[in-house]
């Protein structure tokens, strides 16, 4: 939220003359005080990411054991349809 707050603060920037039209301002051409956020606000985004993906890890770990877990029934005509003829 406050990378979005910092953003439309920042507003845009007219580059029509070069032949980009009207973009977002780069981080470059941004205000010191708002150019200091942007490490601690990058960490905790990368931070928050790795929790997200650590929580999709535990849920196919989760998902695997469940497959693991199923027992195969055989029926008798699993030994009909796998004869090598």
């Amino acid at each position: 939220m406050l990378m979005a707050k910092i953003k439309y603060e920042e507003g845009y920037v007219d580059l029509r003359v070069l032949g980009y039209g009207i973009i977002p301002k780069p981080h470059q051409l941004w205000s010191t005080a708002n150019r200091n956020w942007l490490l601690p606000l990058s960490l905790v985004f990368a931070i928050g990411w790795s929790m997200e993906i650590t929580s999709h890890l535990e849920e196919l770990a989760f998902w695997l054991f469940l497959l693991h877990q199923v027992r195969i029934v055989e029926t008798p005509f699993s030994s009909f349809s796998e004869s090598p003829i």
